[in-house]
């Protein structure tokens, strides 16, 4: 156990109290910056996930007789890996669901992990962002 020599003291409780309310205060401001910027992430993530499957869909125009006709999460999952595709509305984040499909429109969400939902609409080649 370590003892203080005449003369030296510890620290006070208000020193401590002290350095307890500025540990606090930098908490209350990392926080919320951390959380913005992890939702911010995850909005990028989605985006980045609805660019790529714009990219399938229109891979499919093209290989298809400039026609998305029976365009849906079968066909296009092949195209491009890392993103899954699926039919009807959106119900689990970052996988991109594909509705509203005939032969020259369609339209694929995406909802982020922060809740966002990101969408892409296409109609022949006039591609419509929500972003």
């Amino acid at each position: 156990m370590l003892l203080l020599n005449e003369g030296e003291q510890g620290f006070t409780l208000l020193e401590m109290m002290t350095v307890v309310l500025i540990i606090g205060i930098l908490i209350g401001i990392i926080v919320p910056s951390f959380v913005a910027i992890r939702a911010r992430g995850y909005d990028a993530e989605a985006r980045s996930n609805l660019r790529n499957a714009l990219n399938a869909a229109q891979t499919y125009y093209v290989d298809h007789n400039a026609t998305y006709a029976n365009m849906n999460a079968a066909e296009l999952n092949p195209i491009v890996g890392g993103v899954s595709f699926m039919d009807g509305a959106v119900q689990s984040d970052n996988d991109i669901y594909i509705s509203n499909v005939s032969d020259a429109t369609f339209t694929l969400s995406c909802r982020s992990r922060s809740g966002t939902i990101y969408t892409v609409s296409g109609s022949g080649t006039v591609i419509t962002f929500s972003f």
